[in-house]
């Protein structure tokens, strides 16, 4: 087990239907995201650090998540729901701020880092599928939502050489149908010449 396999593996996982919303921040609940964590790393754990203070009354809070031997760091300042750093926060803030991090962490390796990408959800087009889904061995809903996280994949703003390797994988779940009509969905959809970039190396390595 590596950092790539791990990260394969949980940016695999599809969280869009257990975001939740609180003004203006989108998050995973730390319980979900860590019950995930568990079912493909028991072994996973958890320190947090002393939170660091600062002369305005403010303070951050720090954690490291270990998997086996792969462990990261993640840093959080404790804050509203508007991204407002609170000014001498209570207990709760704080304790409410680490299990955030936590999850913060947990996208560090993959799990729902495209929560953080600038966007809460990666925007997916609306796309007119009539006659694009379409043939005997084909299990709509598995085409839809490889077409999602193919999308979400391309429009991250993470190197294409680390993408591709995803699409690839997720290809070979698909069957042959399954695959044509995700291909004739990714057609109607415009992406700039380095998404297209990246979608054509993953096809291209999955059917070398």
């Amino acid at each position: 087990m590596n950092f790539k396999e791990i990260w394969e593996n949980l940016s695999s996982i599809d969280v869009s239907k257990h975001i939740q919303q609180k003004g203006n921040l989108s998050f995973l609940s730390w319980a979900w995201a860590w019950g995930v964590l568990m079912s493909e790393y028991p072994e996973a754990q958890y320190k947090f650090k002393s939170p660091v203070n600062y002369a305005n009354g403010t303070c951050e809070v720090w954690v490291k998540l270990s998997i086996g031997e792969h462990t990261r760091q993640m840093w959080l300042p404790v804050m509203d729901f508007k991204n407002k750093s609170i000014v001498n926060p209570s207990s709760r803030d704080v304790s409410d701020t680490r299990m955030r991090c936590l999850v913060k962490c947990m996208a560090m390796f993959g799990l729902g880092h495209y929560i953080y990408a600038g966007e809460d959800i990666p925007s997916i087009p609306v796309l007119d599928k009539k006659d694009t889904i379409s043939g005997d061995d084909i299990d709509v809903e598995k085409v839809e939502k490889a077409y999602s996280y193919f999308v979400k994949m391309i429009e991250a703003d993470v190197d294409e050489t680390e993408i591709a390797p995803k699409i690839q994988t997720a290809y070979a779940r698909l069957t042959p149908d399954e695959q044509i009509s995700v291909n004739n969905l990714l057609k109607q959809v415009k992406f700039e010449k380095r998404q297209m970039n990246t979608i054509l190396r993953g096809f291209l390595e999955f059917h070398a």
